[in-house]
Formats: C-alpha cells, structure tokens, sequence
C-alpha cells in the first residue's frame, strides 16, 4: 500500500508590510507563541503539531522498506571510527585535560589528570548526562583557570537555547569531609534517579567507603505541570499509551485519567503550576556492602525497590491516576523502571 503524504490545509492570512500585502495560506504553521514552543515543545498548538506528526509518519512510511539498508549504511559508518576514541592531553598548570568516549557511548567524556601522574578524573560524563533524554546536545565545555569549576552548555529539547551550568569540581570532596567531621551536609547532584548517584559520585573521585560512611539517603526529584483543573478532560488511554508505561487495560479497570481539553490552547497548554515527583532512596548496612563491593547502578536500584523505594515514574503513575498530571507529562520526565 502506498503512503499518502498529508497536504497542510490553507488558511488564508493577509497582511501588509511596508506598503506591501502579502497573503500566506501556511502562515498557521508558524506558531503565534512560537517563542516558548523553542522552550517548551509541549504547548505547541494542536493542529501544528498534528500536521508534523502526519509528515513524520508518511517519511518513516516511505522510507521503511529502506530500514535493512540504512541500518547496514549506518553499521558501515560506525566500523570506520574508533569508538573509544580520546584527545590529545592538552596541559594547563598541574592538570592535563582531554576528553574521550567510551565503547558504545554517544558523548564525550570530559577529564583530567595530574600532569606528574596519578588518576584520571571525569569531570562530565555526556552518556549519563544524555540517559533518558529526548534530544541532547553539549554545546561547550570549559574549565575555569583556578582549576575549580567546570562550566557547560546544554540543548535537552532542540531548540538551541543552552542552559548554562556551573559545576564545582572540588565540592564532593569539599561535601564528604565536612559529613566525616560531623556536620549535616545537603547537596545537590545531577542525575537521572537516587541509585544512580551513587557511581556518579565514584566518578567524581570519591572513594566507596566513604560514602558508605557519609550518605545516609538520597532524594530524587523531576517537575512536571500540573493539568489546569478548568481545561482538563477524561479520556480513556489507547492499549499502545498505557504499554508505555508497562500498563495493560485491566491494570487500569476503574481509574480515571485526564488531559488537556480542546479550549487547552495558547500559554499553558492546559498546564498550570508544576509539581514534584520524588523517589527516596536510603542507605542499610546491605546497601552500604552492595556499594562497596561497587555494584552497578541497577542492582542498587532492585536493592532499594525491594526495600520499599518508591521509583520516580511510580510517583508519576500516582500524580495521573490523583488526576494532578497526565501520561504525556510523565512520560516526559521519568524513566521506565525496566
């Protein structure tokens, strides 16, 4: 059966510049609000994003007979670069800066070493920077000339405006001394979910027993909106939505799901105010053996779960079926716990 491609229906809009009228009949392509569509892909208008998703379907359409092709191409592409590639060291003072990839990774990996010898240390790791994204891009990656900061600019939905992020090189270790000494230290991470913080610490230097000694639990948070209780609407999710989220129709019988109604157009999208979704992860003495023997992230996470950890897209399944958020919403924000 041969794919149809969609035609963009006309909407005639006239105006006058300069003296000149000019009508488009596509000018509704182009969203009014399209300043905080570049922020936030998901208050793009209804019939914009309908008529985009038809041109995606009729592309991968046309191009399906090709998958067994493009993927040898791509296959063919990927033998010829070394995959564990890494930079010349470039010197600056006592350190050496480079960055490399690991086998199978996508990213660069940011580090240094001290120029008289010793251990490497990451400084940014791009493959967990970009775990469970969408779309990531690393525009830039400097340090400071005290050797302290780290500085970094990230793209999370395509719009190519750049979050610029400040890391303190120095703060882990700063944080697990002042914990050694007695004090009550909170600080704050960058990663996907609480278990994974633990080998991102070990990245950055510190040593599994003194975590072990420091951490006594771990708190991991995502934003979502909140639906506008005055635009919202209850549908029931198609089979392919709720498989998403590992659900089946009977896994649901008798909950009540919402969206975002039809008037849920311009600002908000038929959002209003954000909410938290948090999984607490705390540490036991198995835990604390699981992290000295340097367990990976997942077996840390069947560890904690067993003992009642809460995971981020279960608190999101609670905030949909409380009404507060949709699918969509969390399925933006959290993992799959598989």
């Amino acid at each position: 059966m041969t794919a149809t491609p969609p035609k963009a229906l006309r909407r005639p809009r006239t105006e006058t510049r300069h003296g000149d009228v000019r009508t488009d009949d596509y000018a509704w392509l182009r969203d009014d609000n399209w300043q905080q569509v570049m922020r936030d892909p998901q208050v793009l208008d209804a019939d914009i994003r309908a008529y985009l998703e038809a041109e995606n379907a009729y592309a991968n359409a046309v191009l399906a007979p090709l998958s067994d092709e493009i993927e040898r191409l791509f296959q063919e592409m990927k033998g010829r670069i070394k995959q564990d590639d890494s930079s010349v060291p470039l010197p600056d003072g006592p350190w050496a800066y480079y960055h490399r990839y690991r086998d199978g990774g996508e990213h660069p990996l940011f580090c240094r070493r001290p120029r008289v010898g010793g251990g490497e240390t990451l400084m940014f790791d791009g493959d967990a920077a970009a775990e469970g994204q969408a779309y990531f891009k690393l525009a830039a990656c400097e340090h400071s000339p005290d050797h302290r900061y780290l500085a970094y600019a990230i793209d999370l939905n395509g719009s190519e405006i750049f979050t610029l992020k400040v890391r303190d090189l120095e703060t882990a270790q700063i944080a697990v001394q002042a914990s050694l000494t007695g004090h009550l230290v909170m600080t704050t991470l960058h990663t996907n979910d609480a278990p994974s913080s633990i080998i991102r610490l070990v990245d950055l230097g510190l040593e599994p027993f003194l975590l072990t000694a420091t951490i006594e639990g771990i708190v991991a948070q995502r934003l979502v909106r909140k639906l506008d209780m005055s635009m919202r609407e209850e549908y029931v999710p198609a089979e392919e939505e709720l498989l998403e989220l590992n659900l089946r129709p009977s896994d649901v019988k008798g909950r009540t799901f919402f969206r975002p109604g039809p008037k849920a157009k311009g600002v908000g999208g038929g959002y209003k105010g954000r909410m938290a979704l948090f999984e607490i992860m705390t540490m036991d003495d198995q835990m604390r053996d699981l992290v000295m023997k340097e367990a990976s992230t997942s077996v840390l996470r069947d560890h904690a779960r067993k003992r009642g950890m809460r995971s981020l897209r279960e608190c999101g399944l609670l905030s949909i079926y409380e009404g507060h958020t949709s699918i969509d919403e969390v399925m933006r924000e959290t993992l799959d716990d598989e």
